[in-house]
C-alpha cells in the first residue's frame, strides 16, 4: 500500500507560517505586559502615553528640532489640521485592551494581529520621516556649509601636492613633445589648439585652492536659490493655499493627518467609528510638545507619573463608557484586522515617500557633488594638459548632474501639488487617490529617470579615461595572445619531440626485426634449432 503523496507547499508560505508561529509563541511566553500605569493592573490597563521628542520617526525628520512647541489653546480641528506640530509621531501605534489576565494568551490572535500592524504602520511612518527628513536637508542653508565644506578645501589641497605637484612636470613634457611634433608638420592650429588647452588645464587645477572653493560655494548658492525660488513660484500656481506656509509642509500635514492617523484611527475604532472617539483616544495615549516642554521644566505638578495616572483614567472612561459596541471591539485589538489596515496604510504612503525620497537624494547628491569639485581639479587639470578633451568632458559631467537636479526639484515640487490637490479635493486614503496616486508617482519617476540616471554620468566619465582604458585592454590583449603563442610553441615541440622519438624507436624495432629473422630462419634461437 503506497502512502499519499504530500501536496507541494510553497516555501514562502511555509516561512511566513514558521514567524507566526514563533510570533505567537513569544505572545504566549510573555504573557501579560510586563508593567502597567500606577495605579492600574495589568488586567486591564490604558496604553502607556509615548513621547514624540524621544522617537525615531522626529529623529529621522528632524522634527525634534525644526517644529516648534504650538499653542496649547488651539481649536482640535487646527490640532488636526496640523497634528504633527502638535503630536509629532506619538500616540500613532495600537495596544490590546481588556483581553484579560494573560493578554496574549487569552487572546494570541489580537495580539499577533496588532503586533504585525504596528510593524507595518511602523514602516509607514518610517520611510515618510525619511522622505521628510531629505526634504528638509534640501532646504537646510548648511547643507554643504562648516564641514563638509572644511574637508573638500583640505582634501583638494593634499590632492594637489601629491598628484598634481609631482606629475605635472612629466605631464608638461609629453604635451611639449606633442606640440613640437605638430609644429614639425607645420600645424599651426594644432600647436595653437593644443596650447590653449593646456592653460585651460592648469587654470582648472588652480581652483583647488581658495578662489575654485569659493567658486564651488557661490555656485552651489546660486543653484539652491533658483531651486527654491522656482519651488516656490510653481507651488503658488498650482496651489494657492501652500503659500502661506512651506509646501513641504503643508504636504507633510495633508500626508500626515489623512494617511499615517488615517490608518491608526481605522485600525483604533474601525472604519465606522467615530473621529471623536479615537481624537479622544489619541489624546489621552500621547504627549504633545506642550506636555513633554512642561514636564521637561518641571511645570506639571506630581511629574510624569501624575501625568501618565490622569491620561490613564480618561482614556479609560473614553473607551468603557463612550465607545459603541463594535468601537470597543476594535479598541480590543478583536475587530478588523489591523495587520491588513496597516498594509493598506503602507501602500497609500510608498509612492508619495518614493518620489519624495528620490528627488531629494539627486538634489543632495548635486549639492555634494559641486561641493568636492575643487577635489577633483588637481586630477582633471593633470589629465587635460596629456588628454586635451579632458575638460570639456568634464564640463558635460558637470552639466548632466545640474540639470538631473534641477529635474528631480521640478519633478519634486510637481509631485508635491498634485498630492496637496488630491487631498484638498478629497481623502487621500480613497481607493480612486490611491490609483492616482501611484499613476503620477511612475509617471513621474519615468519622467524622471532618463533625465537624472547615473548612467550618463558614468557613461561620460568612461568617456574621460576611455583611450587610456583602451590602450591598457590592448596590452593586456597582446600580453595574452603573446602567452597562448608561447604556450602553442611549447605545445608544438613537445609534440614534435614526441613523433621523433617514436619514429626512431619503430625504425629500431624494425631492424632488430628483421636481424632477429634472419637467425631464426637460419637454425638460430628464435628458429627454434
Amino acid at each position: 500500500m503506497t502512502s499519499p503523496r504530500r501536496l507541494p507547499f510553497p516555501r514562502a508560505v511555509r516561512r511566513v507560517l514558521a514567524v507566526l508561529g514563533v510570533s505567537t509563541a513569544l505572545l504566549l511566553l510573555t504573557g501579560a505586559p510586563a508593567s502597567a500605569i500606577p495605579p492600574f493592573d495589568d488586567c486591564k490597563s490604558p496604553p502607556v502615553p509615548s513621547d514624540s521628542l524621544s522617537s525615531v520617526y522626529n529623529v529621522l525628520d528632524g522634527s525634534v528640532d525644526t517644529i516648534p512647541l504650538e499653542s496649547s489653546n488651539a481649536s482640535p480641528e487646527e490640532k488636526q489640521k496640523h497634528l504633527i506640530g502638535h503630536y509629532g509621531y506619538a500616540g500613532t501605534e495600537w495596544s490590546t485592551y481588556n483581553l484579560g489576565c494573560g493578554g496574549a494568551v487569552r487572546d494570541p490572535g489580537a495580539a499577533t494581529d496588532t503586533m504585525i500592524g504596528n510593524a507595518l504602520l511602523g514602516t509607514s511612518k518610517f520611510i515618510f520621516a525619511a522622505s521628510q527628513g531629505l526634504a528638509n536637508m534640501t532646504r537646510n542653508n548648511d547643507i554643504t556649509g562648516g564641514v563638509v565644506t572644511d574637508a573638500s578645501d583640505r582634501a583638494s589641497s593634499a590632492v594637489y601636492e601629491a598628484v598634481f605637484s609631482p606629475w605635472a612636470g612629466a605631464a608638461l613634457v609629453v604635451a611639449a613633445a606633442v606640440i613640437m611634433v605638430a609644429a614639425g608638420k607645420s600645424d599651426i592650429g594644432t600647436v595653437l589648439t593644443r596650447a590653449g588647452l593646456i592653460l585651460v588645464a592648469i587654470t582648472i587645477a588652480a581652483l583647488s585652492f581658495g578662489p575654485g572653493a569659493q567658486l564651488s560655494r557661490d555656485l552651489t548658492g546660486a543653484l539652491k536659490g533658483a531651486i527654491n525660488d522656482a519651488q516656490q513660484r510653481i507651488a503658488e500656481n498650482l496651489y494657492p493655499a501652500a503659500t502661506a506656509a512651506d509646501p513641504q509642509d503643508s504636504l507633510r500635514d495633508a500626508v500626515y493627518y489623512q494617511i499615517i492617523y488615517g490608518t491608526w484611527q481605522n485600525g483604533e475604532v474601525g472604519s465606522t467609528g467615530r473621529p471623536e472617539i479615537a481624537w479622544d483616544l489619541l489624546q489621552n495615549q500621547a504627549i504633545s510638545l506642550d506636555e513633554a516642554g512642561a514636564l521637561a521644566y518641571n511645570e506639571i505638578p506630581g511629574g510624569e507619573e501624575e501625568l501618565f495616572a490622569q491620561k490613564g483614567e480618561q482614556w479609560m472612561d473614553v473607551a468603557d463608557n463612550q465607545a459603541g459596541q463594535r468601537e470597543m471591539l476594535n479598541i480590543q485589538g478583536r475587530g478588523e484586522s489591523r495587520a491588513l489596515i496597516g498594509l493598506y496604510g503602507l501602500v497609500m504612503t510608498l509612492p508619495i515617500a518614493l518620489m519624495q525620497l528620490f528627488g531629494s537624494l539627486v538634489q543632495i547628491m548635486m549639492y555634494f557633488f559641486l561641493a568636492f569639485l575643487p577635489v577633483a581639479a588637481p586630477l582633471v587639470g593633470l589629465l587635460g594638459i596629456v588628454k586635451p578633451d579632458t575638460p570639456e568632458k568634464s564640463v558635460r559631467v558637470v552639466g548632466a548632474v545640474i540639470f538631473g537636479g534641477i529635474v528631480a526639484s521640478v519633478c519634486t515640487v510637481v509631485h508635491t501639488a498634485v498630492i496637496m490637490l488630491m487631498a484638498e479635493q478629497s481623502n487621500l486614503g480613497d481607493p480612486i487617490m490611491l490609483v492616482i496616486s501611484w499613476v503620477s508617482t511612475i509617471v513621474l519617476l519615468g519622467l524622471l529617470r532618463p533625465l537624472v540616471s547615473l548612467a550618463g554620468i558614468v557613461g561620460s566619465t568612461r568617456m574621460m579615461v576611455g583611450r587610456v582604458g583602451g590602450g591598457a585592454g590592448k596590452i593586456v590583449r597582446a600580453v595574452r595572445t603573446e602567452a597562448r603563442y608561447q604556450e602553442t610553441a611549447q605545445t608544438n615541440r613537445r609534440r614534435h619531440r614526441e613523433v621523433v622519438g617514436a619514429l626512431r624507436g619503430s625504425q629500431r624495432g624494425a631492424a632488430a626485426t628483421e636481424d632477429g629473422g634472419t637467425d631464426g630462419d637460419g637454425g638460430g634461437p628464435a628458429g627454434g634449432g
